[in-house]
Protein backbone atom coordinates (compact mmCIF):
# COMPACT_ATOMS: atom_id res chain seq x y z
CA UNK A 1 0.00 0.00 0.00
CA UNK A 2 1.38 3.25 -1.23
CA UNK A 3 0.15 6.54 0.57
CA UNK A 4 0.51 9.85 -0.35
CA UNK A 5 -0.22 13.15 1.78
CA UNK A 6 -0.59 16.65 -0.37
CA UNK A 7 -1.83 19.87 0.94
CA UNK A 8 -4.72 21.38 -1.21
CA UNK A 9 -5.59 24.57 0.90
CA UNK A 10 -4.76 25.91 4.18
CA UNK A 11 -7.45 23.25 5.59
CA UNK A 12 -7.90 20.77 3.33
CA UNK A 13 -5.44 18.01 1.91
CA UNK A 14 -5.51 14.89 0.19
CA UNK A 15 -4.70 11.47 0.55
CA UNK A 16 -3.94 9.23 -2.42
CA UNK A 17 -3.98 5.73 -1.61
CA UNK A 18 -2.96 3.26 -4.41
CA UNK A 19 -2.92 -0.93 -3.70
CA UNK A 20 -1.18 -3.38 -6.57
CA UNK A 21 -4.08 -5.46 -7.50
CA UNK A 22 -1.98 -8.76 -5.83
CA UNK A 23 -1.64 -7.12 -2.79
CA UNK A 24 -5.63 -6.02 -2.79
CA UNK A 25 -6.34 -9.80 -3.97
CA UNK A 26 -4.30 -11.16 -0.55
CA UNK A 27 -6.20 -8.96 1.76
CA UNK A 28 -9.66 -9.95 -0.09
CA UNK A 29 -9.12 -14.12 0.37
CA UNK A 30 -8.44 -12.78 3.98
CA UNK A 31 -11.35 -11.22 4.64
CA UNK A 32 -13.38 -13.76 2.62
CA UNK A 33 -11.55 -16.56 4.90
CA UNK A 34 -12.40 -14.50 8.09
CA UNK A 35 -16.30 -14.37 6.45
CA UNK A 36 -16.36 -18.25 5.96
CA UNK A 37 -15.70 -18.71 9.44
CA UNK A 38 -18.86 -17.18 10.44
CA UNK A 39 -20.79 -17.36 7.62
CA UNK A 40 -24.48 -19.44 8.04
CA UNK A 41 -24.98 -21.10 4.73
CA UNK A 42 -27.45 -24.19 4.14
CA UNK A 43 -25.61 -27.66 3.29
CA UNK A 44 -22.81 -26.57 5.20
CA UNK A 45 -21.32 -27.13 8.57
CA UNK A 46 -20.77 -23.81 10.54
CA UNK A 47 -17.47 -22.36 10.08
CA UNK A 48 -16.52 -24.46 7.12
CA UNK A 49 -18.03 -22.67 4.06
CA UNK A 50 -15.69 -22.57 1.09
CA UNK A 51 -14.17 -19.13 0.32
CA UNK A 52 -15.30 -20.00 -3.27
CA UNK A 53 -19.07 -20.00 -1.91
CA UNK A 54 -18.78 -16.65 0.19
CA UNK A 55 -17.41 -15.00 -2.50
CA UNK A 56 -20.39 -16.26 -5.02
CA UNK A 57 -22.70 -15.15 -1.95
CA UNK A 58 -21.38 -11.82 -0.37
CA UNK A 59 -18.36 -10.75 -2.69
CA UNK A 60 -19.41 -7.79 -3.11
CA UNK A 61 -19.99 -6.88 0.83
CA UNK A 62 -16.12 -8.38 1.28
CA UNK A 63 -15.15 -6.50 -1.67
CA UNK A 64 -16.43 -3.03 0.03
CA UNK A 65 -14.91 -4.41 3.60
CA UNK A 66 -11.25 -4.88 2.05
CA UNK A 67 -11.65 -1.19 0.55
CA UNK A 68 -12.91 0.12 3.70
CA UNK A 69 -9.60 -1.91 5.37
CA UNK A 70 -7.20 0.32 3.43
CA UNK A 71 -9.18 3.77 3.60
CA UNK A 72 -9.00 3.39 7.74
CA UNK A 73 -5.31 2.16 7.11
CA UNK A 74 -4.36 5.14 4.67
CA UNK A 75 -5.87 7.43 6.81
CA UNK A 76 -4.78 6.55 10.01
CA UNK A 77 -0.91 6.31 8.39
CA UNK A 78 -1.64 9.50 7.26
CA UNK A 79 -2.79 11.62 10.60
CA UNK A 80 0.29 9.71 12.21
CA UNK A 81 2.91 10.76 9.39
CA UNK A 82 1.78 13.84 9.08
CA UNK A 83 0.53 15.30 12.29
CA UNK A 84 -3.12 16.22 10.59
CA UNK A 85 -5.74 17.94 12.76
CA UNK A 86 -9.02 16.85 11.14
CA UNK A 87 -12.32 19.04 11.42
CA UNK A 88 -14.11 16.30 10.18
CA UNK A 89 -14.47 12.31 8.67
CA UNK A 90 -13.06 12.45 5.08
CA UNK A 91 -15.22 11.87 2.45
CA UNK A 92 -13.97 8.95 -0.05
CA UNK A 93 -13.35 10.32 -3.63
CA UNK A 94 -12.21 8.69 -6.85
CA UNK A 95 -11.98 4.75 -8.05
CA UNK A 96 -14.71 4.95 -9.89
CA UNK A 97 -15.08 2.10 -12.44
CA UNK A 98 -12.37 0.14 -10.68
CA UNK A 99 -12.84 -3.64 -10.91
CA UNK A 100 -11.08 -6.64 -9.26
CA UNK A 101 -7.66 -7.31 -10.59
CA UNK A 102 -7.00 -3.57 -11.36
CA UNK A 103 -5.01 -1.70 -8.78
CA UNK A 104 -7.09 0.28 -6.56
CA UNK A 105 -6.83 3.70 -6.44
CA UNK A 106 -8.22 6.38 -3.91
CA UNK A 107 -8.51 9.78 -3.11
CA UNK A 108 -9.62 11.02 0.62
CA UNK A 109 -10.23 14.73 0.76
CA UNK A 110 -9.52 15.77 4.18
CA UNK A 111 -10.70 19.21 5.89
CA UNK A 112 -8.27 19.97 8.25
CA UNK A 113 -8.50 22.58 11.31
CA UNK A 114 -7.92 25.84 10.92
CA UNK A 115 -3.65 26.53 12.46
CA UNK A 116 -3.66 29.62 14.22
CA UNK A 117 -2.56 31.29 17.04
CA UNK A 118 -3.93 32.01 20.33
CA UNK A 119 -3.55 36.20 20.58
CA UNK A 120 -5.29 37.97 23.70
CA UNK A 121 -8.29 36.99 24.66
CA UNK A 122 -7.70 37.85 28.84
CA UNK A 123 -7.93 41.54 30.19
CA UNK A 124 -10.11 42.63 27.11
CA UNK A 125 -11.68 45.62 27.68
CA UNK A 126 -15.53 46.51 26.68
CA UNK A 127 -17.71 49.69 28.47
CA UNK A 128 -19.86 48.71 31.12
CA UNK A 129 -23.05 49.95 31.60
CA UNK A 130 -24.66 51.37 34.67
CA UNK A 131 -27.80 48.83 35.53
CA UNK A 132 -30.47 50.48 37.53
CA UNK A 133 -34.25 49.76 37.64
CA UNK A 134 -36.14 53.19 36.13
CA UNK A 135 -39.02 55.53 37.68
CA UNK A 136 -42.21 53.55 36.27
CA UNK A 137 -40.59 50.25 35.66
CA UNK A 138 -41.52 48.61 38.42
CA UNK A 139 -45.42 48.97 38.31
CA UNK A 140 -45.04 47.62 34.40
CA UNK A 141 -43.55 44.86 35.76
CA UNK A 142 -46.64 44.25 37.99
CA UNK A 143 -49.08 44.93 35.20
CA UNK A 144 -47.25 42.44 33.16
CA UNK A 145 -46.97 39.98 36.26
CA UNK A 146 -50.67 40.07 36.24
CA UNK A 147 -51.65 39.27 32.81
CA UNK A 148 -49.36 36.58 32.90
CA UNK A 149 -51.46 35.38 35.74
CA UNK A 150 -54.32 36.35 34.20
CA UNK A 151 -57.01 33.41 33.84
CA UNK A 152 -58.55 33.66 30.15
CA UNK A 153 -61.92 33.08 28.35
CA UNK A 154 -62.67 33.10 25.15
CA UNK A 155 -62.66 36.43 23.05
CA UNK A 156 -65.71 35.23 21.02
CA UNK A 157 -67.01 38.02 18.30
CA UNK A 158 -65.36 41.05 19.99
CA UNK A 159 -62.17 39.91 18.88
CA UNK A 160 -58.96 40.90 20.84
CA UNK A 161 -59.60 43.39 23.67
CA UNK A 162 -56.96 46.82 23.33
CA UNK A 163 -55.98 45.91 26.92
CA UNK A 164 -56.46 42.70 29.07
CA UNK A 165 -56.61 40.38 26.11
CA UNK A 166 -54.14 37.81 25.06
CA UNK A 167 -53.61 35.71 22.07
CA UNK A 168 -51.85 32.37 21.27
CA UNK A 169 -50.11 32.25 18.06
CA UNK A 170 -47.24 31.81 15.23
CA UNK A 171 -44.68 34.64 14.42
CA UNK A 172 -42.87 34.52 11.20
CA UNK A 173 -40.39 37.15 10.75
CA UNK A 174 -39.74 37.55 6.93
CA UNK A 175 -36.92 39.62 5.43
CA UNK A 176 -37.09 40.03 1.29
CA UNK A 177 -40.34 38.03 1.33
CA UNK A 178 -38.34 34.92 2.97
CA UNK A 179 -39.28 33.21 6.45
CA UNK A 180 -36.08 33.97 8.61
CA UNK A 181 -36.96 32.90 11.82
CA UNK A 182 -40.87 30.90 13.33
CA UNK A 183 -42.20 30.88 16.71
CA UNK A 184 -45.07 28.95 17.48
CA UNK A 185 -47.19 29.16 20.58
CA UNK A 186 -46.33 32.64 21.76
CA UNK A 187 -48.48 34.71 24.12
CA UNK A 188 -49.48 37.70 22.03
CA UNK A 189 -51.15 40.92 22.94
CA UNK A 190 -51.96 44.21 21.25
CA UNK A 191 -50.22 46.28 23.92
CA UNK A 192 -47.00 44.29 23.85
CA UNK A 193 -45.22 44.36 20.37
CA UNK A 194 -42.28 42.28 19.34
CA UNK A 195 -38.93 44.03 19.26
CA UNK A 196 -38.62 45.85 16.00
CA UNK A 197 -42.19 45.79 14.98
CA UNK A 198 -43.99 49.16 14.60
CA UNK A 199 -46.05 49.60 17.19
CA UNK A 200 -48.48 51.71 15.89
CA UNK A 201 -49.88 49.29 13.17
CA UNK A 202 -49.22 46.41 15.78
CA UNK A 203 -51.71 47.77 18.40
CA UNK A 204 -53.91 48.80 15.21
CA UNK A 205 -54.05 45.25 13.67
CA UNK A 206 -53.98 42.86 16.69
CA UNK A 207 -57.04 45.18 18.16
CA UNK A 208 -60.20 43.32 17.36
CA UNK A 209 -58.61 40.21 16.13
CA UNK A 210 -60.14 37.34 15.88
CA UNK A 211 -59.03 33.73 15.90
CA UNK A 212 -57.74 32.54 12.61
CA UNK A 213 -56.22 36.17 11.71
CA UNK A 214 -53.25 36.39 9.63
CA UNK A 215 -51.96 39.66 10.17
CA UNK A 216 -48.51 41.71 8.68
CA UNK A 217 -46.93 44.50 10.85
CA UNK A 218 -43.63 45.99 9.21
CA UNK A 219 -40.76 45.75 11.56
CA UNK A 220 -37.15 46.48 11.93
CA UNK A 221 -34.45 43.72 12.51
CA UNK A 222 -33.12 44.86 15.69
CA UNK A 223 -29.21 45.16 16.20
CA UNK A 224 -28.57 42.56 18.38
CA UNK A 225 -30.25 40.07 15.86
CA UNK A 226 -28.46 36.44 16.08
CA UNK A 227 -28.06 36.60 12.40
CA UNK A 228 -25.53 39.47 11.81
CA UNK A 229 -26.56 40.58 7.76
CA UNK A 230 -30.13 41.08 9.20
CA UNK A 231 -29.61 43.43 11.74
CA UNK A 232 -30.83 46.96 11.15
CA UNK A 233 -32.80 45.77 7.96
CA UNK A 234 -36.50 46.13 7.32
CA UNK A 235 -38.70 43.02 7.17
CA UNK A 236 -42.84 42.18 7.74
CA UNK A 237 -43.55 40.39 11.51
CA UNK A 238 -46.30 38.29 10.03
CA UNK A 239 -48.81 36.72 12.96
CA UNK A 240 -51.30 34.24 12.84
CA UNK A 241 -54.08 34.32 15.91
CA UNK A 242 -54.96 30.57 16.65
CA UNK A 243 -56.97 31.55 20.12
CA UNK A 244 -57.87 34.46 21.61
CA UNK A 245 -59.09 35.70 25.30
CA UNK A 246 -60.12 38.73 27.14
CA UNK A 247 -58.44 38.13 30.61
CA UNK A 248 -59.58 38.10 34.15
CA UNK A 249 -56.78 40.00 36.16
CA UNK A 250 -55.90 39.01 39.79
CA UNK A 251 -55.87 41.14 42.43
CA UNK A 252 -52.84 42.87 43.57
CA UNK A 253 -52.91 40.76 47.19
CA UNK A 254 -53.10 38.30 45.19
CA UNK A 255 -49.90 38.61 43.75
CA UNK A 256 -48.64 39.41 46.88
CA UNK A 257 -49.21 36.04 48.46
CA UNK A 258 -47.51 34.93 45.25
CA UNK A 259 -44.64 36.70 46.31
CA UNK A 260 -44.61 35.64 49.86
CA UNK A 261 -44.72 39.60 51.30
CA UNK A 262 -46.54 40.77 54.02
CA UNK A 263 -47.69 43.94 52.30
CA UNK A 264 -47.57 46.30 49.33
CA UNK A 265 -44.36 47.71 50.10
CA UNK A 266 -42.37 44.51 50.99
CA UNK A 267 -44.38 43.08 47.23
CA UNK A 268 -42.67 46.16 45.27
CA UNK A 269 -39.36 45.40 46.88
CA UNK A 270 -39.60 42.33 45.97
CA UNK A 271 -39.86 43.16 42.14
CA UNK A 272 -37.79 45.94 42.11
CA UNK A 273 -34.78 43.21 43.32
CA UNK A 274 -35.71 40.87 40.44
CA UNK A 275 -36.19 43.17 38.05
CA UNK A 276 -32.53 44.84 38.88
CA UNK A 277 -31.49 41.34 38.91
CA UNK A 278 -33.12 40.58 35.65
CA UNK A 279 -31.12 43.85 34.18
CA UNK A 280 -27.90 42.60 35.97
CA UNK A 281 -28.55 39.65 34.08
CA UNK A 282 -28.81 41.04 30.32
CA UNK A 283 -26.13 43.88 30.68
CA UNK A 284 -23.57 40.63 31.52
CA UNK A 285 -24.89 38.63 28.30
CA UNK A 286 -24.51 42.60 26.72
CA UNK A 287 -21.13 42.48 27.94
CA UNK A 288 -19.41 38.55 27.07
CA UNK A 289 -20.78 39.30 23.21
CA UNK A 290 -19.16 42.08 23.10
CA UNK A 291 -15.82 40.55 24.19
CA UNK A 292 -16.66 37.53 21.63
CA UNK A 293 -16.93 40.11 19.16
CA UNK A 294 -13.74 41.63 20.15
CA UNK A 295 -12.18 37.92 19.99
CA UNK A 296 -13.14 37.28 17.04
CA UNK A 297 -12.41 40.51 15.37
CA UNK A 298 -8.37 39.65 16.19
CA UNK A 299 -8.85 36.34 14.85
CA UNK A 300 -9.19 36.05 11.25
CA UNK A 301 -7.87 32.47 9.66
CA UNK A 302 -9.18 30.16 7.02
CA UNK A 303 -11.93 27.75 7.74
CA UNK A 304 -12.33 23.72 6.72
CA UNK A 305 -14.08 23.94 3.15
CA UNK A 306 -16.38 20.89 3.26
CA UNK A 307 -17.47 21.93 7.03
CA UNK A 308 -18.62 25.32 5.61
CA UNK A 309 -20.34 23.76 2.63
CA UNK A 310 -22.22 21.42 4.93
CA UNK A 311 -23.38 24.05 7.22
CA UNK A 312 -24.10 25.81 4.74
CA UNK A 313 -26.50 23.45 3.64
CA UNK A 314 -27.46 22.18 6.52
CA UNK A 315 -29.18 25.66 7.35
CA UNK A 316 -30.84 26.01 3.68
CA UNK A 317 -32.52 22.65 4.29
CA UNK A 318 -34.01 23.42 7.70
CA UNK A 319 -35.02 27.37 5.97
CA UNK A 320 -36.69 25.16 3.32
CA UNK A 321 -38.59 22.32 5.28
CA UNK A 322 -39.44 25.67 7.96
CA UNK A 323 -41.14 27.53 4.80
CA UNK A 324 -42.68 24.28 3.83
CA UNK A 325 -44.35 23.62 6.91
CA UNK A 326 -45.82 27.40 6.85
CA UNK A 327 -47.59 26.18 3.54
CA UNK A 328 -44.80 27.02 1.10
CA UNK A 329 -44.75 25.54 -2.20
CA UNK A 330 -41.52 23.11 -2.98
CA UNK A 331 -40.41 24.70 -5.60
CA UNK A 332 -40.93 28.36 -4.25
CA UNK A 333 -39.34 27.27 -1.11
CA UNK A 334 -36.25 26.17 -3.14
CA UNK A 335 -35.89 29.12 -4.93
CA UNK A 336 -36.87 31.19 -1.70
CA UNK A 337 -33.72 29.81 -0.16
CA UNK A 338 -31.50 29.96 -3.23
CA UNK A 339 -31.94 34.14 -2.44
CA UNK A 340 -30.35 33.45 0.92
CA UNK A 341 -26.99 31.70 0.17
CA UNK A 342 -25.03 34.04 0.45
CA UNK A 343 -26.34 35.25 3.94
CA UNK A 344 -26.47 32.01 5.20
CA UNK A 345 -23.06 31.27 4.23
CA UNK A 346 -22.05 34.26 6.12
CA UNK A 347 -23.58 33.15 9.13
CA UNK A 348 -22.28 29.99 8.59
CA UNK A 349 -18.55 31.23 8.23
CA UNK A 350 -18.83 33.36 11.79
CA UNK A 351 -20.60 29.93 13.34
CA UNK A 352 -17.33 27.79 12.56
CA UNK A 353 -14.99 30.86 13.41
CA UNK A 354 -16.85 31.02 17.11
CA UNK A 355 -16.59 27.41 17.01
CA UNK A 356 -13.10 26.97 16.63
CA UNK A 357 -12.31 30.42 18.77
CA UNK A 358 -13.87 28.60 21.50
CA UNK A 359 -12.08 25.42 21.43
CA UNK A 360 -8.50 27.06 21.24
CA UNK A 361 -9.86 29.10 24.02
CA UNK A 362 -10.92 26.07 26.18
CA UNK A 363 -8.01 23.79 25.33
CA UNK A 364 -5.94 26.77 26.33
CA UNK A 365 -7.61 27.10 29.63
CA UNK A 366 -8.65 23.71 30.40
CA UNK A 367 -12.26 24.30 30.47
CA UNK A 368 -14.63 21.42 30.14
CA UNK A 369 -17.94 20.61 30.16
CA UNK A 370 -19.37 17.61 31.86
CA UNK A 371 -21.90 14.99 32.46
CA UNK A 372 -23.68 16.84 35.25
CA UNK A 373 -24.01 20.40 33.40
CA UNK A 374 -25.34 18.60 30.41
CA UNK A 375 -27.73 17.03 32.76
CA UNK A 376 -28.54 19.98 34.49
CA UNK A 377 -29.58 22.05 31.35
CA UNK A 378 -31.50 19.30 30.19
CA UNK A 379 -33.45 19.32 33.41
CA UNK A 380 -33.98 23.71 32.69
CA UNK A 381 -34.97 23.01 29.07
CA UNK A 382 -37.87 20.58 30.07
CA UNK A 383 -38.70 23.22 32.78
CA UNK A 384 -39.22 26.27 30.60
CA UNK A 385 -40.86 23.86 27.68
CA UNK A 386 -42.89 22.18 30.43
CA UNK A 387 -42.20 18.46 29.89
CA UNK A 388 -40.37 15.69 31.90
CA UNK A 389 -36.68 15.63 31.97
CA UNK A 390 -37.25 11.92 30.50
CA UNK A 391 -38.83 13.21 27.30
CA UNK A 392 -36.25 15.99 26.87
CA UNK A 393 -33.31 13.61 27.07
CA UNK A 394 -34.82 11.18 24.96
CA UNK A 395 -35.40 13.44 22.21
CA UNK A 396 -32.52 14.94 22.39
CA UNK A 397 -30.43 11.36 22.50
CA UNK A 398 -32.55 10.80 19.47
CA UNK A 399 -31.54 13.31 17.73
CA UNK A 400 -28.38 13.07 18.16
CA UNK A 401 -28.10 17.02 19.85
CA UNK A 402 -26.49 16.10 23.14
CA UNK A 403 -23.04 16.62 21.41
CA UNK A 404 -24.18 20.06 19.97
CA UNK A 405 -25.74 20.83 23.75
CA UNK A 406 -22.21 20.35 25.08
CA UNK A 407 -20.66 22.84 21.97
CA UNK A 408 -23.51 25.23 23.33
CA UNK A 409 -22.62 24.96 26.77
CA UNK A 410 -18.78 25.11 26.09
CA UNK A 411 -19.34 28.96 24.20
CA UNK A 412 -21.49 29.83 27.26
CA UNK A 413 -18.35 28.72 29.49
CA UNK A 414 -15.92 30.74 27.31
CA UNK A 415 -17.75 33.65 27.07
CA UNK A 416 -18.25 33.87 30.90
CA UNK A 417 -13.89 33.66 31.20
CA UNK A 418 -13.95 36.54 28.92
CA UNK A 419 -15.98 38.60 31.38
CA UNK A 420 -14.25 37.30 34.00
CA UNK A 421 -10.82 38.20 33.28
CA UNK A 422 -11.62 41.41 31.29
CA UNK A 423 -10.20 45.05 31.84
CA UNK A 424 -11.61 46.38 34.86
Amino acid sequence: MNVQVSKTGPCAAKVSLSVPAAEFQQQFALHLGAASKKARVKGFRAGHVPPSVIEKLYGDAVQRETIEHYLKSALEKAVSDEKLDLAIQPQVSGGKGWKRGMDLELDLELDLKPSFELGTYKGLSVERREVKVEAGEVEKTIEDVRRQQARPKPAGDAGLPATDGMAIGRIELLHDGNVVATREGLRLAAELPPTGADEAQWKQKLEGAREGAVLEVAMTFAPEWEQEELRGKPGVCRVTLSQVFALELPAREDLQKMFGAKDDAEFVAKVEEQLQAAKEEQERLRVEAALFDALMEAHPFDLPPRMLANQVEGRLLQARQQMMQSGVAEADAKAKVEEQRAATETASRRSLRAYFLVEAVSVAENLRVNQSEITAELRRIATRNRATFQQVAKYYEENKLVPQLGVELMERKVRAFLREHAAT
